[in-house]
């Protein structure tokens, strides 16, 4: 009876793994969309000159997909320097808080032909529909100005792409991304946020989360400066004070 056992066991295991990879098939096609990463971390290091990761995935329903990669938030001082006097001083400034730091948009469709303002300006889709909050003694007319500067900062170092990249169709249900980062990019987390367009409306959503990090004596300097300053200030002093000694000796020999 022992070897009946363990057969009925087996055989009992085999069913029900079977039954759940049914099911999560079943559940994966019932979405509306699915997608993946080939890659959710992005390591730099001394030689990062930018990367790409692959989105790739595959909808289960009629329209256009639209990309929205984005991240980290940060705070900007944007100020504006007039001459008085014969001598450049900043006479105005504006704070900018939580700008993402990086942006980027890829679509199957041409976001111009979307019907749906309020759609684009709700989802920040498109760089004159991001959601950028600002303060400072200025007059309101004159802060779009303050905002195109911080903008126009942020596509110099391809940190912000003006123009969407494409997503493309492989067959009626498979679709691609080829998503660019540049060497600027700095660590943190980051979202792929992808939208489902049937008829000017959303009819699905899907996030997925990836990580930036920096890795090596690069990583063990940035944390070093962030989380201990004063000892990341007393370790450059050093260094700059034994620079300099070693320079003044082998000057000294020749």
């Amino acid at each position: 009876d022992h070897p009946i056992f363990i057969y009925a066991m087996i055989r009992k295991i085999f069913l029900i793994t079977i039954l759940l990879i049914l099911s999560q098939i079943n559940l994966a096609f019932s979405r509306p969309v699915l997608s993946a990463l080939n890659n959710n971390l992005i390591e730099i290091d001394a030689k990062f000159q930018g990367t790409n990761l692959l989105l790739f995935g595959a909808q289960n329903a009629t329209g256009d997909v639209v990309v929205i990669i984005y991240g980290p938030k940060q705070d900007y001082l944007i100020r504006k320097k007039e001459k008085t006097f014969g001598v450049w001083l900043n006479r105005q400034q504006v704070k900018f808080a939580d700008v993402d730091e990086f942006y980027a948009i890829y679509s199957s469709m041409d976001l111009n032909k979307l019907q749906n303002s309020y759609l684009l300006k709700n989802l920040n889709i498109g760089i004159e529909n991001l959601s950028i909050k600002s303060s400072g003694k200025i007059n309101i007319s004159e802060i779009d100005n303050f905002r195109k500067a911080l903008v126009n900062f942020k596509l110099r170092d391809g940190l912000y792409n003006k123009t969407p990249g494409k997503t493309e169709f492989m067959g009626d249900t498979l679709f691609k991304s080829n998503l660019t980062f540049p060497k600027k990019i700095v660590k943190g987390k980051y979202h792929a946020e992808l939208y489902l367009i049937n008829d000017h409306e959303i009819s699905a959503v899907q996030m997925i989360p990836f990580n930036v990090k920096k890795v090596g004596f690069e990583a063990i300097l940035h944390n070093l400066a962030h989380d201990h300053p004063h000892f990341y200030a007393i370790i450059a002093i050093l260094s700059a004070l034994f620079a300099g000694w070693l320079a003044s000796v082998v000057f000294h020999k020749r």
